[in-house]
């Protein structure tokens, strides 16, 4: 294994406030060694408005039942997801990873929004 060479990879809820996917998408790949792996754990966009319409309203019921947020701190997440996030639909992100030269791309573990994704290199 080289310097800078990594056999795991692993993002919890960063990446969608990346914009530019691909690029870090091709990085994270240079990084990993033949037979190493990239997860990640994400929130991702609908695939049709929808779905992420849907997914959305899912999110802000959760949110707005009683004893989990205020609806203050409901505003401030909405606020921060408009100003600072990039959500990326489920077939963009598997497209931006093959692109990249990852492999054995897969969603492991979904639920609306969030999702659990892994990509191999050969």
């Amino acid at each position: 294994m080289g310097r800078g060479q990594f056999d795991l990879v692993v993002s919890s809820f960063s990446l969608h406030h990346v914009e530019d996917k691909a690029t870090l998408f091709r990085r994270v790949r240079e990084s990993i060694t033949s037979g190493g792996t990239f997860r990640f754990a994400d929130q991702l966009s609908g695939g049709t408005d929808v779905n992420d319409t849907l997914m959305w309203k899912s999110l802000l019921d959760f949110m707005q039942a009683p004893g989990n947020c205020t609806e203050t701190e409901v505003q401030s997440m909405m606020g921060h997801s408009k100003a600072h996030d990039h959500h990326t639909p489920l077939a963009v992100h598997f497209k931006l990873l093959q692109d990249a030269g990852f492999v054995g791309i897969d969603c492991v573990w979904r639920d609306a929004m969030w999702t659990v994704i892994t990509a191999d290199v050969a």
